[in-house]
């Protein structure tokens, strides 16, 4: 007949669900006496010099030293200013060929957290495999993590020594189950390079005047009325990023547009008109043509010419 598991892990699956976050409820005095035998936890690669921006894999193993592994309460912790945890993979049978795994299946992992504001990562896991033969042993993989370097600097992965984290196993000479983590193999990356930023365009800078100051239009606001003061012997513009005011010797006050109308038999500038003013209908002979134009240099001005008539017979 196989040898039966008798583990003291049916208790990890109760004080999980309860939120216990622990495999037995003894006080760390009693736990320490507790312990039939000792391991190690690694983190693989134990050194990897990376740049920001580059994805890799750490691997927690834990080394059983020979014994049987049934279950694990570990707080994984790391530097969030430097690495984001992108997700993690616990090893499970139904998923890891050609390598041992220490659960059967995903049910039985019962806590898998990833914080990436406090930088931690919480796996709790038992293995509920009735046969020893289920059970893994020597040099076991639990949790490959795959992390995203973020910013410049030294980052390190380890056990969070403020938890109390707990492996357990099958002890066949006795009902303790505590493997103690003797030794912790932290990793340690360098990270080089500083963090990416998105790249915004500038706006472009638009000089003009605002009254007499020379400005960046662009920065005026839609609220801000800025009439254009023509400064003789100024010019408004940007210099190397700055809007400035240059010399340029002489400038001609661009004139106001006329628009020149008749009124009766003058040709003068509608902006002399008010809103009250009728204009005469004058009648002119058949054979002229009267233009108001402007001629620029003299104002409005009234120009006729001949218009041949067409004799009829």
């Amino acid at each position: 007949m196989k040898k039966k598991i008798n583990i003291l892990m049916a208790l990890v699956l109760v004080a999980a669900l309860a939120g216990a976050g622990s495999l037995v409820t003894k006080n760390q005095e009693s736990r320490s006496k507790a312990s039939f035998a000792s391991v190690e936890a690694l983190f693989l690669p134990s050194t990897k010099t990376l740049s920001v921006g580059d994805e890799f894999i750490t691997t927690l193993m834990i080394d059983t030293k020979s014994h049987l592994l049934t279950g694990t309460d570990l707080m994984v912790k790391y530097d969030p200013a430097i690495l984001n945890l992108e997700s993690a993979s616990v090893l499970t049978k139904d998923g890891v060929s050609g390598m041992s795994s220490w659960l059967q299946s995903p049910e039985e992992i019962l806590i898998s957290e990833i914080n990436n504001e406090k930088g931690t990562f919480n796996l709790v896991g038992t293995n509920i495999q009735k046969e020893v033969t289920g059970l893994a042993t020597g040099a076991v993989n639990i949790v490959k993590l795959k992390f995203r370097a973020m910013a410049g600097g030294e980052a390190k992965i380890t056990l969070d020594n403020n938890y109390e984290n707990i492996v357990s196993g099958y002890n066949v000479a006795g009902s303790d189950q505590e493997l103690k983590i003797e030794k912790v193999s932290e990793a340690i990356y360098k990270v080089s390079g500083t963090t990416p930023t998105s790249v915004i365009s500038p706006i472009a800078i638009k000089c003009g005047w605002c009254g007499t100051n020379c400005v960046d239009i662009n920065k005026s606001g839609p609220n801000m009325v800025c009439p254009a003061i023509y400064v003789e012997g100024k010019e408004c513009v940007n210099k190397s990023g700055v809007c400035s005011i240059i010399a340029t010797g002489p400038t001609m006050v661009p004139p106001e547009e006329i628009k020149c109308v008749l009124c009766g038999n003058e040709c003068i500038d509608s902006k002399l008109l008010s809103s009250t003013t009728v204009c005469p209908t004058i009648q002119t002979a058949v054979t002229e043509e009267r233009l108001c134009v402007n001629t620029g240099s003299t104002g409005c001005k009234m120009l006729i010419r001949s218009v041949e008539v067409e004799q009829t017979e």
